[in-house]
């Protein structure tokens, strides 16, 4: 979803990420944007691995997730 990941985008370089987590980060808002959302939730899990507190990459699960549901019902 184009408009999620780029919401996501915005709040990553809003927040100041260090590299190695915005970098991990930007990975799950690319496969966000391409529809590809298990990969999605995979890029923002591991964006956790990096960073356990990081509120984005736990939104960017939570979207990821939502949409794969939506199109599994479509």
């Amino acid at each position: 979803d184009k408009e999620a990941a780029v919401a996501l985008e915005t709040a990553i370089t809003a927040s100041g990420a260090p590299e190695d987590l915005a970098s991990t980060l930007k990975t799950g808002t690319t496969h966000l944007a391409e529809g590809r959302y298990a990969e999605a939730e995979a890029g923002f899990g591991a964006a956790l691995e990096v960073s356990k507190d990081s509120k984005v990459a736990q939104v960017g699960i939570d979207i990821s997730r939502d949409r794969r549901r939506q199109a599994e019902k479509e």
